[in-house]
């Protein structure tokens, strides 16, 4: 298979360096990136990023035309909750193909906004903080790093559970997602995202349901773990990889892995120069197809993070072909001999 590359997430597409989508692509380019994946669907609705009222929608055609003319690759990421899989992989499906994506993410895990969202997954206790929607989330984060610290196995990310694992039968409804979107957009390349670990390295104890994983990947081309070690230090990274594509080779079914690496600071981490370079050298020495970044916002603003980023060693990535002319934007003349040619490859007119 052909190295997939090095990839960015972006979050919120006005945020980042002004929301100027040729300033966003030349950066990409100048930093070595073949990949930029963007938000572009949350549940059962195309994602419009609060706090930018004239923007609209986050992720638009026209991004995605300038950025493939450039030569990136553009594939978005969908938020998916679970809570009505058949109607929101027809939403990521059909947006997709209406914006011409060149690939969709599908992005299972929870995003650590709110201490409601930690009490609603967790429930009684978290170390020893009981949690309710009053508690201040980033005092629970502390809590649980520190109890990293002192060897005691309370990870942050095995604190929570992702909105689709809280659903009755997450992998039922990993199947239901699933088949939706193929029937929609059948060969739309796709790749899961979720946590690192499924289950602790040092007890064995469940931390995310590790079918939910098979079922998404069952149907995905590639696997793509959160790899955000905690701690700051290149051994925190490594022991995060190591366990983390030890687990994921059980889940992956042999399809390939490319990882995520930290480009910020929190949840129990701290993104650190030598760690970001170490991770990317890390993906080479272990012949990864490919592997990147969360997020581009996050890592643009600090130059030693960036710097790291940028001088990864790089894959032999084919550019894309440049995006064809829409259909009813060619000349006359050529729809006809399009349509004609269609209609005698089907045998419906003789030459």
């Amino acid at each position: 298979m052909s190295p997939f590359g090095k990839y960015v997430f972006i979050w919120k597409v006005p945020a980042l360096l002004g929301g100027n989508p040729q300033n966003i692509g030349e950066t990409a380019l100048s930093a070595g990136i073949d990949t930029l994946i963007v938000k572009f669907v949350n549940g059962k609705y195309v994602y419009t990023p609060p706090g930018f009222a004239t923007w609209g929608i986050n992720l638009k055609k026209e991004h995605v035309l300038l950025w493939q003319s450039l030569g990136l690759r553009v594939w978005g990421y969908a938020y998916i909750l679970g809570e009505n899989p058949s109607l929101e992989a027809e939403v990521a499906a059909k947006e997709a193909l209406n914006i011409g994506l060149d690939g969709v993410a599908f992005d299972v895990e929870i995003e650590f906004e709110t201490a409601q969202a930690v009490a609603t997954a967790v429930g009684t206790k978290v170390g020893f903080i009981e949690v309710t929607p009053q508690v201040n989330l980033g005092l629970t984060l502390k809590v649980a790093s520190l109890r990293i610290a002192e060897g005691l196995d309370v990870p942050p990310q095995a604190l929570m559970k992702a909105p689709f694992e809280v659903q009755a039968n997450p992998a039922g409804n990993a199947h239901t997602y699933m088949k939706s979107f193929k029937l929609v957009a059948p060969t739309m390349p796709t790749v899961f995202v979720c946590f690192p670990l499924f289950r602790s390295p040092n007890t064995g104890g469940t931390w995310h349901d590790k079918s939910m994983y098979t079922a998404f990947m069952q149907y995905c081309d590639f696997g793509m773990p959160m790899v955000y070690w905690w701690g700051s230090y290149v051994a925190n990274m490594l022991w995060m990889l190591n366990h983390s594509l030890a687990q994921w080779s059980e889940i992956a079914g042999g399809k390939p892995i490319i990882p995520i690496g930290r480009l910020y600071t929190g949840d129990g981490g701290t993104a650190t120069t030598e760690a970001i370079a170490a991770f990317g050298q890390e993906l080479h020495t272990r012949n990864l197809i490919g592997g990147g970044g969360w997020h581009f916002g996050t890592g643009i603003t600090n130059e030693g993070w960036w710097k790291a980023f940028t001088e990864w060693p790089q894959w032999q990535v084919q550019p894309p072909p440049p995006p064809s002319t829409p259909f009813l934007e060619r000349p006359e003349a050529e729809r006809w001999y399009i349509v004609r040619d269609d209609l005698l490859g089907r045998g419906v007119i003789d030459a």
